[in-house]
């Protein structure tokens, strides 16, 4: 065992013990340069559970510390592992309860799903949506709340935001960038646009609902393939997507195929809730992004 693997087990256990003495305030100052310095390449188990375990006592990091949750799971190979991986998972859970770890971050539940009138945000949600609709925009719930319908029959309980796709006229990657650029306009004329979210280049943001925040992403055909921000890149075909179909639950378009979608989106466990789960980065949409990354004003 080198020093760094000492340096290493020395945070993990000082985290553990602290994780199984929530009374105690826990300080653990400069753990996460320490960590960064300590990491190997892969990481090893006990340097993924000693960054999980500082990520929830000090309520930092939250997307880090949830892509370490994956990597365990991921280097968990045997039935052993697994389960040790897990058992450590939910004592990380049940220290960080009531507050859920979620893709969003440290949340309270009271500012989830879980805990508000699904009744109100699909009619909020309604009213938008034909706004799009009756402008000649083509909207179509997406991601979370098509999972949650499509599995559960309701939105998902930790989540926070709608996800709702918004596919262009365009037929290439060029010309949707130069689409995409203008919708930002067009939703502020139809008075439903959420001054400052472009500034995220790859997404839009409409006037909250029932205090949630609903995002819109780009989607588009070309060639015979479905592209739709951040999560297919050509996996699946037009009529995939298009013409919607209604869901029977709440009466809004989803995607033609939503179990396609899902399973490109979330992967083939798609059906498993997992509330740990973690979208990676968006993969062949790099060129795109960049058409669309606002340019500085000559000087």
């Amino acid at each position: 065992m080198d020093e760094r693997d000492i340096q290493t087990l020395e945070i993990h256990q000082t985290a553990l013990t602290a994780l199984q003495a929530p009374t105690k305030r826990f300080r653990g100052r400069g753990f996460f340069s320490a960590l960064k310095a300590l990491k190997a390449a892969p990481p090893t188990r006990d340097w993924l559970e000693a960054s999980i375990m500082v990520g929830a006592l000090k309520r930092g990091r939250p997307y880090n510390t949830l892509a370490f949750i994956n990597q365990l799971r991921n280097i968990s190979k045997t039935d052993e592992d697994k389960k040790r991986a897990e058992k450590f998972i939910a004592k990380v859970a049940l220290y960080l309860s009531p507050t859920l770890l979620t893709s969003h971050g440290f949340i309270e539940p009271e500012n989830t799903f879980g805990q508000a009138s699904h009744d109100e945000i699909w009619a909020g949600l309604e009213r938008h949506m034909n706004v799009l609709k009756n402008a000649g925009l083509k909207v179509f719930l997406d991601s979370g709340p098509l999972l949650g319908l499509v599995r559960d029959g309701k939105l998902i309980d930790h989540d926070n935001d709608i996800d709702l796709g918004l596919i262009l006229d365009a037929d290439s990657e060029e010309a949707a960038a130069l689409e995409w650029k203008k919708i930002p306009q067009k939703l502020r004329d139809l008075g439903i646009f959420s001054e400052g979210s472009d500034k995220n280049p790859g997404l839009v943001r409409l006037t909250e609902v029932a205090g949630f925040t609903i995002d819109v992403f780009p989607a588009w055909f070309a060639d015979n393939k479905a592209y739709i921000f951040p999560h297919t890149y050509g996996e699946l075909k037009p009529e995939d997507v298009f013409p919607f179909r209604v869901c029977k639950i709440t009466g809004l378009d989803q995607p033609a195929e939503p179990e396609k979608m899902l399973a490109v989106n979330y992967g083939t466990g798609w059906r498993t809730y997992d509330p740990l789960w973690k979208f990676e980065q968006p993969r062949g949409f790099d060129s795109f992004l960049a058409r669309i990354l606002p340019t500085e004003d000559p000087k």
